[in-house]
Formats: C-alpha cells, sequence, structure tokens
C-alpha cells in the first residue's frame, strides 16, 4: 500500500509531507549526524553542571533545529519547509540530548563509585574526571544520543523497524566516536584544572624517591615522616655513584653534571647535603640534574618530589578517578 505522505519522483528522491510543504529526505544523513554529535557534546559539556538533562535537552534541540533549517535550505526548501524541518529535528536533538545526558551522566557515576540511577537524576557528590573517564561518558552519552536520533529520523521517513534499528545503530557508533573524543578532551582538562593526571584523574602523591641500580621506589610523604627509625629513613637517601639510573660526568666546572633518572616521578627537587657545592638542579622529562661546583659523587641525597597515584598502572580500575 502507497503511503500518501511519501512519493519518490523521477531523479530518485523520496519526499514526505511536513508542515504544508514537501521536504525531501536527502537532508536526513546531515540532520540526524548534526544531531547525534550535539547530543555527544552536550553530554560531556554537562558534567558537573547544575541541571546537567535540561543543559542537554536545550543543547541538543538547539543542534537538531539548527540542522533541520540549514539542511532543508541546502534542498531548497522555502521559509515554511525549513521551520518545520527545524522543528522536528529540534524535538528529535531534545530527546536525543535527554537520552544522551541520562546515559552519560549514569555512566558516569558508575565510574565515580556511585550508582547509574543517581548519575542519572543528578543526585551525585563526585564526577569521574580525567581523559579516560571522560572518553567513557562521552561515548555512552554520544552513542545513546545518536541512537535515538537516527532511530527516530528513519522512522519520521517511514522506514521498517528493521531499517529504524540499522539506522540508530550506524548514527550511534558515530555520535560515541565523536563523543568519546570530546569527553576525553574534556575530562582530561578538568583533571588537569584540579591539579590531577589528565588521563587518568588521579590526584598526587607528595613523598620520597629511592633511586636505586634497578630503578625507584616510592614511600608517601607522611608515611616517611612517621618512621622514626633512620634504617627505613635512610634507605630512601640516594647515595651519587654512577649506575643504571646516575649518570655522573664531568661538567667543566671542576665540578659534576648529575642526572639521575626517576621512573614515574613528577618535579622532583633535591634536599641536599650542606657541604655540597650544588649552584643549580633542574627536572625535565623524569630526570633530575644537579650541577656542582665539586665533585660529589659518594654524598648522599633525598629526593623530594610526587607523582600521580596508580602511577604506574596495573590494573584497569587505575584508569578512572573521581573528584
Amino acid at each position: 500500500m502507497n503511503n500518501p505522505l511519501m512519493y519518490t519522483d523521477p531523479s530518485g528522491y523520496t519526499w514526505f509531507s511536513q508542515f504544508g510543504g514537501w521536504i525531501s529526505s536527502n537532508w536526513k544523513p546531515i540532520v540526524t549526524t548534526v544531531a547525534a554529535i550535539g547530543a555527544g557534546v552536550a553530554t560531556v559539556l554537562t558534567m558537573g553542571a547544575a541541571s546537567p538533562l535540561l543543559i542537554a535537552t536545550l543543547a541538543g534541540g538547539a543542534a537538531g533545529f539548527t540542522s533541520g533549517v540549514l539542511g532543508t535550505a541546502l534542498n531548497g526548501g522555502n521559509f515554511g519547509q525549513c521551520l518545520g524541518a527545524g522543528l522536528l529535528q529540534g524535538a528529535i536533538g531534545a530527546v536525543a540530548g535527554l537520552a544522551g545526558a541520562g546515559i552519560g551522566s549514569g555512566v558516569n557515576s558508575l565510574l565515580s563509585g556511585g550508582n547509574f540511577l543517581s548519575g542519572v537524576i543528578g543526585n551525585t557528590t563526585s564526577i569521574a574526571t580525567g581523559f579516560c573517564s571522560g572518553f567513557v561518558t562521552g561515548a555512552a552519552g554520544g552513542f545513546a544520543g545518536g541512537f535515538v536520533a537516527g532511530f527516530a529520523s528513519a522512522a519520521i521517513s517511514g522506514n521498517n523497524f528493521s531499517n529504524m534499528l540499522i539506522s540508530g545503530l550506524n548514527f550511534g557508533w558515530k555520535g560515541a566516536l565523536f563523543g568519546g573524543i570530546v569527553g576525553g578532551i574534556v575530562g582530561g582538562i578538568d583533571a588537569s584544572n584540579h591539579g590531577r593526571d589528565f588521563w587518568t584523574g588521579a590526584p598526587k602523591q607528595y613523598g620520597i624517591f629511592c633511586v636505586t641500580n634497578n630503578g625507584s621506589s616510592f614511600i608517601d610523604q607522611k608515611d616517611y615522616t612517621d618512621y622514626s627509625g633512620t634504617d627505613t629513613q635512610g634507605h630512601y637517601a640516594t647515595t651519587i655513584q654512577a649506575n643504571n639510573n646516575i649518570t655522573i660526568t664531568s661538567n667543566g666546572l671542576g665540578g659534576e653534571q648529575i642526572d639521575i633518572n626517576i621512573p614515574a616521578a613528577n618535579g622532583a627537587t633535591a634536599e641536599i647535603p650542606m657541604n655540597s657545592s650544588i649552584i643549580s638542579t633542574t627536572y625535565r622529562n623524569s630526570v633530575l640534574t644537579l650541577q656542582t661546583t665539586t665533585p660529589i659523587e659518594g654524598s648522599q641525597i633525598t629526593i623530594w618530589g610526587f607523582r600521580y597515584e596508580s602511577n604506574p598502572i596495573t590494573r584497569i580500575s587505575s584508569l578512572f578517578y573521581s573528584r
């Protein structure tokens, strides 16, 4: 049975009736893609917002309306057709944004140790941060928003359920990809702004590094202070002698340049013996460099610094931290 609201012209384009005019279906891919992207972006940009669902709904609606108007205008639609397409696609975008934000917020809540429902309704006290958390959050929200946008647009175009499902999955993975990328970047920036690791959102641990032939070990600053035994604290006093992680060369100043490789360290500084003639210390790319005016090989120094928790990463849970 023919659909009285649809027809195919001689050039092969399918048209359907809308708001007193006829709109070509070839605007749908452009519109749906923008709506899916808008939902994914809205999801990740509303992490931590007071009303994430409302904001994402409005953002998705705005993206859908804009893409509907532009897509129809580019295909020669008149004002009424453009307005009709904008309102229709705006409604789809709003629902997609709502779905994306709800799913994304629920997943983010799970990553931060909460439950899914609390995240959906915005009743959480912590936010999973960092690139990894942002990527998973954005991908989940982007897929949900993209699926809703693709499924709804296919339904309005008169497709059967199988094609609606295919359209939803097609735009779902696109929304997931874009949402994941944007979400990762937003999550990483959020972590950095709060003094955390860009990739995992892990907080800083301040402490002492012990550098040996086999690498370096770390003890938390509080634990180091609490240990009163000289044997324990003395273990973290690095002896300056050439080994796998300490390189000593003449610097032409009558002294030495000591390069100390400290894996997984950040911002390392040295507590230097009073009788040592060290004129400068720099730290770059996990290497602490000391410049001296007299040879100090054999002296002991204590290396202060920090690392991010779970560095190095040993399990999947170490990729996700919350604030």
